[in-house]
């Protein structure tokens, strides 16, 4: 049986520029290109294309080694199009190889210099989401007729909301003071127009049935912007209060005059009429009965 070697990669060998390389043209300026590649120890993805356009169009006009070399890496990053984060490494460390011993120290300290605040960036990206205002507290703020812009810290949002609670009412609260038009108290606090609310309530309970007629009328869903306050007519309470005590009042009455029409009924002279015929009616069906069992 044949015996199958696997093909390992020729070594590439040295492909540092040398001073030779630096005696010519195409050396010296495959170094200042490479220079700025590396000075803010960032690689974009335009650096890479217009490196390898550069080395495409040099490569015909040298024997340069890490020109040729930079050349089929950059080629074989490019080939799927994308310039992905592992791909500029590996550029980073090609880069590197090529530079002279000086230019390459002063570059692998940018570079590290670089990843060192992309990761310390990161980290403080992570920080200010966590310290961000959350959804419940962004709501709750515009609920209470405030704004919270973005970038708002939690701590930043939860002093908003206290001065809010102090300083105004909330959305629904201000639709619920329109309908009862008691626009006196839309500078009150959230604390000062709920106590309001329970005791208004209380002392009769049919002017919370009102406002849920309101709400069923018009279609209300529970909205909570500043639009929705508008939408409430003003001082339109005591018009459905009206209307919630109509019809508590209806019914009983109407029952009551089913009873009084049929006590009417009985007691005129055409009803008491009907009432003896029906009864000896039923006295001759009882005498029928017996005579038929005897």
């Amino acid at each position: 049986m044949q015996k199958v070697t696997k093909q390992t990669r020729a070594p590439i060998g040295r492909v540092s520029l040398t001073a030779r390389d630096l005696s010519n043209e195409s050396g010296v300026e495959l170094l200042q290109r490479l220079e700025q590649v590396w000075a803010d120890g960032v690689i974009s993805d335009s650096e890479v294309t217009g490196l390898a356009e550069w080395l495409n169009e040099a490569s015909a006009r040298t024997d340069v080694k890490g020109l040729h070399f930079l050349r089929e890496e950059i080629a074989g990053i490019l080939a799927d199009g994308i310039v992905s984060e592992p791909e500029k490494r590996l550029l980073r460390e090609a880069i590197l190889r090529v530079l002279p011993v000086a230019e390459r120290e002063r570059a692998k300290a940018r570079f590290a210099e670089s990843l060192l605040k992309t990761r310390e960036d990161r980290k403080k990206e992570l920080e200010a989401d966590a310290s961000r205002a959350t959804r419940a507290q962004s709501e709750y703020i515009v609920a209470l007729g405030g704004v919270c812009p973005d970038g708002t810290s939690k701590a930043e949002a939860s002093q908003m909301i206290d001065a809010l609670l102090v300083s105004r009412p909330t959305v629904r609260q201000r639709m619920v003071l329109r309908f009862w038009n008691r626009l006196d108290l839309s500078q009150a606090g959230v604390e000062a127009v709920s106590a309001w609310q329970d005791e208004w309530y209380r002392e009769d309970p049919d002017r919370s049935e009102a406002w849920a007629l309101w709400k069923r009328d018009a279609g209300d869903s529970g909205e909570r912007t500043m639009d929705s306050v508008d939408r409430v007519p003003l001082g339109a309470g005591q018009e459905y209060l009206a209307r919630v005590k109509a019809r508590r009042l209806g019914a009983p009455r109407t029952r009551q005059s089913s009873m009084e029409a049929v006590t009417a009924t009985s007691a005129s002279p055409t009803g008491r009429g009907r009432t003896t015929l029906l009864a000896l009616g039923v006295g001759v069906l009882i005498g029928l009965f017996l005579w038929l069992a005897l």
